[in-house]
C-alpha cells in the first residue's frame, strides 16, 4: 500500500509540475505575441516630410519610396530606391536637448553581442534591421558600433558625419549601460561584407541615420554617394 501511495503521489507531483510549466510557457507565448502585435510595423507609402527634406532637389527626382514602416513608440523607418541600383534607408532619433553632434554621437569598439529577445526584423535586399519592442524616449547620446572592413570617415563637420565601410554589423544603443535598440547586419551571414555608406545628420534636436547600399551585394558604393544626395546646409 505504501508503494502504491508513493507512486500515486509521485504521479500527481509530476503532473502538477508539468501543468505549471505548460501554463507558464503559454503565458510567455501569449505575452510575446501580444508585444509583437503592438510593435509590428504598419506599412505605408508616404515618407515623413523631414526625411524627404534631407535630400537635395536633384536627389529627390531620382529617389523613389519603396516602403515606410510606422512603428509604435519610435520614428518611422523609410526605405528608398535610388536609380534602381541603390537602397537608401532613413531613421531618426530625437534628442532631449540641442547639443553638438560630437557630444551626441559616440563610437564604441566593444562587442555588444546580440539584441536579445523581444524584437522585430525588417528585411531589405541585402541588409536586415532589427529593433526592440520598446518605446524610445528622448536620447542624451547615441552609441554606435561598426563591424566590417575598410572603415573610413569620408566627410565630417559640425552637423554631418559620413562613414564608408564593407559592413558586417551595425549596433545602436543610447547609453553605456543601455541594451541594444537597433541591430543592422547582412541578410546572409555567409555573404561578402556589404559596401555601405552610413551618414549621421544632426538638425536641431533631430538625429538622422542614412544608410546607402547596393541592391546587389557586389555593387560598389562611392565614398560620397550619400553626401551627393543630401542637403549639406541643414
Amino acid at each position: 500500500m505504501k508503494i502504491k501511495r508513493f507512486f500515486k503521489w509521485r504521479f500527481k507531483t509530476i503532473f502538477l509540475i508539468t501543468f505549471i510549466i505548460v501554463i507558464v510557457y503559454l503565458a510567455i507565448a501569449i505575452y510575446l505575441n501580444f508585444k509583437n502585435s503592438i510593435y509590428n510595423p504598419i506599412t505605408t507609402f508616404s515618407a515623413p516630410l523631414d526625411y524627404v527634406n534631407l535630400f537635395n532637389n536633384d536627389a529627390r527626382k531620382k529617389l523613389v519610396l519603396k516602403v515606410n514602416y510606422v512603428i509604435k513608440g519610435r520614428n518611422p523607418i523609410a526605405l528608398f530606391d535610388y536609380e534602381k541600383k541603390y537602397s537608401v534607408l532613413v531613421y531618426k532619433l530625437d534628442a532631449s536637448k540641442d547639443i553638438s553632434l560630437k557630444n551626441l554621437v559616440k563610437q564604441d569598439i566593444h562587442d555588444n553581442g546580440g539584441i536579445g529577445s523581444g524584437f522585430t526584423t525588417l528585411k531589405t535586399e541585402n541588409l536586415q534591421i532589427s529593433y526592440t519592442w520598446d518605446s524610445i524616449p528622448l536620447i542624451d547620446e547615441a552609441i554606435i558600433t561598426f563591424y566590417g572592413k575598410y572603415l573610413a570617415t569620408s566627410f565630417k563637420n559640425d552637423k554631418i558625419i559620413s562613414t564608408s565601410a564593407y559592413l558586417k554589423k551595425f549596433y545602436l544603443k543610447y547609453g553605456e549601460k543601455k541594451s541594444l535598440d537597433i541591430f543592422i547586419e547582412k541578410r546572409e551571414s555567409n555573404s561578402i561584407d556589404l559596401p555601405t555608406e552610413i551618414m549621421t545628420i544632426k538638425n536641431g534636436r533631430s538625429l538622422y541615420f542614412v544608410f546607402a547600399f547596393g541592391k546587389e551585394e557586389n555593387t560598389k558604393i562611392g565614398p560620397s554617394l550619400v553626401l551627393d544626395l543630401v542637403n549639406i546646409d541643414q
